[in-house]
């Protein structure tokens, strides 16, 4: 069995200029696993609880608190752990490490949402290498799913609400290219983990949303980071839509970039989502 051997946590920027928290893993077998997570500036209330450090620096946004509850708390409560076993490791992190609850369940607010999610990222990425197998498979292995669709972009093209210095009340006039054959002809035509906190909790909102019918959108957020792990994600999950931004900024392209890798990977068995985008699978 392979294990972990380290888990360290650092304090980097996103695209928004704000702190964020990435954190790298590593294993006896060699295998080395990076990981950061996001930000939003349109949040809801029933969001997981990031951790920001208040005072002056960067106007109180700083994550220097997360980074130390990682590396303190639960870098050395997963050496010895099977990165491969994502769904004891979030259910560690989250229900015993953590054990903050609200209204709507476990609220993350004592190591941070963003300290929990940044290993969370990691430890799933370092479960593919060690299977060897790409992500999107591991991911999609995860939930039990065992169709993979390429998503259809969802290309922002006015912006409103929280996101812009107008009166529009709504926050984002968004085009589909549901008319496209592939992702890659998608791009021609010219698309949230961060709001729950973990891989297994964000497969099994994604599990309960196809059985109760709704439409499943894999989303960015406006703080990004070069992180692509929602495009695989996506893939995954086979939520059928993802929101990724414009594509004109390396953060934004990179998760375009990797779909694109994938769509290659793939080859003749490729399913692009198309018009069927809402529900391009049986729920699984």
């Amino acid at each position: 069995m392979v294990t972990i051997t380290s888990v360290k946590a650092r304090q980097i920027f996103d695209s928004s200029g704000n702190p964020t928290v990435e954190v790298d893993l590593r294993c006896d077998d060699g295998t080395f696993a990076r990981a950061a997570v996001p930000s939003g500036a349109s949040t809801g209330v029933y969001e997981a609880l990031e951790l920001r450090d208040g005072g002056s620096d960067y106007l109180g946004k700083g994550v220097l608190k997360a980074v130390e509850n990682v590396n303190t708390i639960i870098a050395p409560a997963l050496i010895g752990k099977d990165p491969t076993e994502q769904a004891q490791i979030d259910n560690f992190m989250v229900q015993q490490l953590d054990g903050t609850q609200n209204e709507w369940g476990w609220c993350k607010q004592k190591l941070g949402a963003n300290a929990i999610l940044a290993v969370s990222l990691a430890v799933c990425k370092a479960g593919a290498s060690v299977k060897k197998i790409p992500l999107y498979q591991h991911i999609a292995n995860l939930a039990g799913n065992k169709n993979l669709v390429l998503p259809v972009p969802a290309f922002n093209v006015i912006n409103g609400g929280s996101h812009a210095g107008n009166k529009l009340a709504m926050q984002e006039f968004m085009i589909l290219p549901v008319g496209a054959t592939s992702f890659k002809e998608a791009m021609r035509v010219k698309i949230q983990v961060n709001q729950i906190g973990s891989v297994t909790e964000s497969i099994e909102a994604v599990k309960m949303s196809k059985h109760a019918g709704w439409g499943v959108m894999a989303s960015h957020r406006s703080g990004e980071t070069e992180d692509t792990f929602i495009a695989d994600l996506s893939v995954g999950l086979a939520t059928g839509q993802i929101k990724t931004g414009a594509p004109c900024r390396s953060e934004r392209l990179a998760k375009y970039n990797q779909l694109l890798r994938i769509e290659e990977e793939l080859g003749a068995a490729t399913v692009y989502a198309g018009a069927k985008f809402r529900a391009p699978v049986q729920p699984y």
